[in-house]
């Protein structure tokens, strides 16, 4: 991540655009074997990201959500249905 964490002269809108978007393409070529070591990639990943934008509270509140999606889907047990009850 380097574009968003370079970045200390726009606004949160485009930081966080910026962040999700190297987030998604690092997510997607992750090499992770299993989940807990992809847990483990993400969270570095995310505490750099937090490092690089401290007073961006908008980062650090995405960056605890991406968490809780990766902790959400290691969890075990029966997944809980969406809103539309599928």
């Amino acid at each position: 991540m380097t574009g968003f964490a370079a970045n200390h002269v726009s606004g949160s809108t485009d930081v966080a655009s910026e962040f999700l978007g190297e987030l998604e393409r690092s997510i997607a070529t992750d090499v992770s074997t299993t989940p807990p070591q992809f847990r483990a990639s993400l969270l570095r990943r995310l505490r750099a990201a937090q490092a690089a934008q401290p007073s961006m509270a908008l980062i650090h509140q995405l960056a605890a959500r991406a968490l809780d999606v990766a902790d959400t889907a290691l969890r075990p047990g029966p997944r809980s249905r969406n809103r539309h009850g599928r």
